[in-house]
């Protein structure tokens, strides 16, 4: 995932790049560049992953049994 969040970063910083020359140019934007499926879905789940919502997921996953209730295993006591 990290590989694709790099090259996804030097993608746009070749895009900022371009836009640049051509804009000090008075040129057009050229042929823009397509995205492949695997590239949207990526960018989608470190959007996900960044989100508030997975933050409160994992806080949820990872929070102390605060209910204080016997958590013993049934058929293994003593009797």
């Amino acid at each position: 995932m990290l590989n694709q969040y790099m090259y996804q970063a030097q993608q746009d910083a070749l895009n900022r790049k371009q836009n640049s020359i051509n804009s000090i140019l008075g040129g057009s934007e050229g042929a823009q560049r397509n995205t492949s499926s695997g590239q949207d879905l990526m960018s989608g789940a470190a959007g996900f992953l960044n989100s508030d919502a997975f933050k409160d997921f994992t806080k949820g996953i990872f929070k102390n049994n605060t209910n204080n209730e016997d958590i013993s295993r049934k058929g293994f006591a003593a009797g």
